[in-house]
């Protein structure tokens, strides 16, 4: 297995950004695969997260939603330390995985699928919801009402 051990993303200017890793290590048991990894996502920001398998991708991404916790460094959800946080608490605060292909309701619609998906006690209704992600996909706007499970990627 090989380590991640560069940053992935360069910090940003932002005051407040929503991710942040200090320096974070993480691994399985006695096999470390990321080493003091920094970087953060600023509020509105997006960040590529590239690398060959066993890189340490889906061990950084289980590390930022509280599936693993970090040997060293910090994790700060929204500029809070959330190093001991439990997933469904980061939940709550908007950080989610969605693993490929395992993230959705396959018989439902597109727009059930959104709804399923929307956290509880967001405040944000379900056709606000429906508009972001068809904001941020356009192409969904197309295809709400199509099985989820006939569309790839």
């Amino acid at each position: 297995m090989t380590s991640l051990t560069a940053a992935v993303g360069q910090p940003t200017s932002a005051a407040n950004p929503v991710l942040r890793f200090a320096n974070v290590s993480a691994g399985y048991g006695k096999a470390t695969v990321l080493r003091d990894v920094s970087f953060e996502v600023p509020a509105g920001g997006i960040i590529a997260l590239l690398g060959p398998n066993g890189a340490g991708k889906t061990t950084l991404l289980k590390t930022a939603i509280g599936l693993l916790r970090p040997t060293h460094g910090a994790v700060y959800l929204h500029g809070k330390d959330v190093k001991h946080a439990a997933p469904n608490r980061r939940s709550r605060q908007g950080l989610c995985l969605i693993p490929e292909g395992r993230g959705i309701f396959r018989g439902l619609s597109v727009r059930d699928n959104l709804r399923m998906h929307q956290p509880r006690g967001a405040g944000v209704s379900v056709a606000e919801t429906v508009d972001r992600a068809v904001a941020a996909f356009p192409i969904l706007g197309e295809r709400l009402g199509q099985l989820a499970g006939t569309m790839s990627g």
